[in-house]
């Protein structure tokens, strides 16, 4: 089996780019001149690497730990951060609130002349707290406004955060302004909070939160939660779509050390009520409903016919997204307003140990039930922060727009790492084409995203409506595209990087799962770009290619590896500990074997992932990824989508078969068929050439647009699908069984 083709070099990093970076900035604190000397040694001393990144990303902890990482019951169980204690949500809210760190250097400052002055945490607050207090005596007020017309001095610090402190608003002057800039500023402007979250609903309303609205919110809910005894450990369910009130749900049950259930937003009962069972949920926190292609989606009654069979669940929190007639059960259901009205704006975080849990996220198994991975504080939003800071060079200055779910991994990713990275989360409840094509690039034009993220077979679907849609935005605000969740295939990975970054910006290409708690491999910003290309591994992931022996190979395809722990990885399948076992460390001693195909280019070091190693299908003996093919079909003019799987053949073992979605104006036909078939078998090989090529309208795929082979291929040779709680459009699944002859 080989890779997809392997193309040309089409974005090459700037000094200008390299040198602000993030990554290189870690790189150069610790002496490290490329990137595969930081991965080195990030393999070789896992101690040194995230002691390095907990304090780069600037993780905050109640106590220190003591030791990094302890190893003595073996590498699945690895626990990090011994000794210490912490709330993450200390890290995404409190520290933004009134964070002091004591002794630890805030401010050095340096004069023209060469007059250096250094200022303590401790000495910065007293300096504050002086200034503050004479500033309450000249009258100030909260709201009253305070120009600052300084030089880049420790005062300055000190006159921000003192006019912050007593709810004054700040109008930071540039130090070069003449009197009529100045008057300007002080006649008009006022600058308000951070903003925290960007939300857009379906409709078109649009709402922020400042990460103190969003701080206050959190710490109301927290209040609310408290009072109806939830405590450190009880499950929590979040059924809700993408609103600020997901953000503040998941951030307010963290904030007491309860353990979040995210649920994806078009699960039907059954869906719910297997994980809220099989995670003995305390309280389920849901909409009333939500906007989809124009349509209110009803999430109460959903939810009402999961709790049927729920007997743990005890109250239900209930958001009025869409302000509609639900059906109410006294006593056990509660408004979300009223529950929050009385509640004070501020509520003590539960300080914990890194290792209590902070979440469990399902995944869809191909048999049996669902998989509950544990998260705990100290490991995925370590991981999610460290991925954004290091692949995707994501800061402060940042408005992140990643198209996904609550219930799928990438929900939690953007919560957690956009907070405590102190960046900007753009939310989105409805679809990425509704009322129009040019939605998703509309949104990115309005609220100035910076970084996108999206799944390849979303991309494919939007490059279908045509190059005009995108090019009739601004979306010059844009310094980083991502895409994750499946391979590419290279002319919607083109596409992309053409008709969205306008050929100036990286794709950073991003691979992991759930259980990892974000990337295995990825892109970065200091490092070339071939279409479909990973970087690498993310640094501090020992990810490795192996072959049947689970020896290392390069050039060759195998199995991707990993075989180190890191703080991300999940700490287990909830209630089920030798299912962990088996899954991910039973096939090698001491290494994580995560289920995808991967090839390392040996010219120039760039990773590749095929697909995942049980989508494979064998013809002969051959080895062959479906994104091999998948790519050979998308390349012609008129194929949008495909998706290839093997079946049972007496003489090959399996052949190969085709499913594919036309684009607009283009027909089925069998001479098109024939064409597709001629066209794979001169692209991989006459054996090679498929055994049926069968046009759809549709293919099975998640909210996110993820393609499910596995259930593509089990209804076309006619066996149980397995769990389907994840499939968007269950539609699609006749019209696969309709092809079977």
């Amino acid at each position: 089996m080989q890779p997809v083709v392997i193309g040309d070099v089409i974005w090459e990093p700037s000094p200008e780019v390299i040198e602000r970076s993030r990554l290189k900035r870690f790189m150069d604190r610790h002496g490290i001149e490329t990137f595969d000397e930081l991965l080195r040694r990030a393999d070789d001393d896992i101690e040194w690497f995230w002691d390095a990144t907990v304090k780069d990303i600037d993780i905050a902890f109640y106590r220190e730990y003591d030791k990094v990482v302890d190893l003595s019951q073996g590498k699945p169980w690895a626990k990090w951060w011994v000794g210490a204690r912490m709330n993450i949500v200390q890290s995404c809210l409190d520290r933004h609130r009134d964070g002091a760190f004591g002794d630890k250097t805030a401010i050095i400052w340096e004069g023209e002349p060469g007059d250096v002055r250094t200022l303590s945490y401790r000495e910065l607050d007293r300096q504050v707290s002086r200034l503050a207090g004479a500033l309450r005596k000249l009258g100030v007020r909260q709201g009253d406004r305070i120009g600052i017309f300084m030089p880049m001095c420790p005062e300055v610090a000190v006159s921000v955060l003192a006019a912050t402190k007593i709810g004054a608003v700040i109008i930071p002057l540039f130090s070069g302004y003449g009197p009529e800039a100045i008057a300007t500023r002080h006649r008009d402007g006022a600058f308000g909070d951070k903003t925290a979250i960007i939300w857009e609903g379906e409709p078109g309303d649009v709402r922020t939160l400042s990460y103190r609205e969003l701080d206050r919110q959190v710490s109301r809910l927290a209040g609310a939660l408290r009072k109806l005894g939830v405590r450190q450990g009880d499950r929590i369910g979040i059924f809700m779509p993408m609103c600020p009130e997901v953000a503040v749900s998941v951030l307010a049950a963290t904030k007491i050390g309860a353990v979040i259930i995210p649920l994806f937003s078009g699960y039907g009962p059954e869906a719910i009520a297997t994980r809220l069972r099989d995670g003995e949920a305390k309280v389920l926190i849901c909409a009333d409903g939500f906007y989809r292609r124009g349509q209110v989606v009803a999430m109460k009654e959903t939810a009402d016919r999961a709790l049927v069979s729920c007997p743990t669940v005890k109250k239900v929190i209930v958001y009025r997204r869409v302000v509609r007639e639900i059906p109410w059960t006294h006593g056990r259901d509660q408004v979300w307003e009223v529950l929050l009205e009385d509640e004070p704006d501020h509520a003590p975080t539960q300080e914990l140990d890194p290792e209590d849990p902070m979440m469990i996220i399902y995944t869809s198994g191909t048999t049996g039930k669902p998989k509950g991975t544990l998260h705990v504080h100290g490991g995925f939003p370590v991981k999610t922060a460290q991925d954004m800071a290091h692949c995707f060079d994501i800061g402060p200055d940042d408005v992140v727009f990643w198209y996904t779910d609550i219930g799928w991994m990438m929900g939690p990713w953007l919560i957690f790492g956009t907070l405590v990275l102190g960046a900007t989360m753009v939310l989105y409840e409805g679809t990425p084409d509704y009322p129009s094509a040019d939605r998703l690039w509309r949104m990115v034009d309005h609220h100035k995203a910076t970084v996108l993220g999206v799944s390849p077979t979303l991309v494919r679907g939007l490059m279908t409506h045509g190059d005009e849609v995108p090019a009739h935005h601004d979306l010059s605000s844009l310094r980083i595209l991502g895409g994750t969740g499946e391979p590419w295939n290279p002319e919607p990975f083109h596409w992309y990087f053409k008709h969205i970054g306008g050929g100036r910006i990286p794709v950073i290409n991003y691979t992991g799962g759930t259980e990892i708690a974000g990337g295995i491999l990825c892109g970065n910003v200091i490092s070339r770009l071939r279409p479909c290309s990973f970087a690498g591994p993310v640094p501090g992931i020992a990810a490795d290619v192996l072959d049947a022996d689970g020896k290392s190979v390069r050039g060759e395809v195998g199995e991707l590896a990993i075989r180190n722990p890191w703080p991300g990885m999940t700490r287990g399948f909830w209630g089920d500990r030798q299912r962990y076992l088996d899954t991910y460390w039973s096939r090698f001693e001491g290494v994580w074997v995560h289920g995808d195909w991967a090839y390392v280019d040996p010219d120039d070091g760039l990773w590749y992932v095929l697909g995942r190693s049980d989508d494979t299908i064998k013809i002969a003996g051959k080895r062959l990824g479906p994104a091999e093919v998948e790519s050979v079909l998308v390349g012609n003019s008129a194929v949008a989508e495909a998706a290839a799987i093997g079946v049972p053949d007496e003489l090959k073992g399996e052949a190969l078969v085709c499913f594919v979605i036309l684009r607009p104006a283009n027909q089925p036909s069998e001479q098109l068929a024939a064409e597709l078939q001629d066209l794979v078998a001169a692209a991989l090989g006459k054996p090679l050439r498929p055994k049926a090529v069968h046009f759809v309208t549709d293919l099975p795929r998640t909210r996110n647009a993820k393609i499910l082979r596995r259930v593509v291929k089990s209804v076309y040779i006619g066996k149980d699908p397995g769990d389907l709680s994840s499939l968007e459009n269950p539609s699609a699944l006749a019209a696969i069984g309709a092809t079977r002859s």
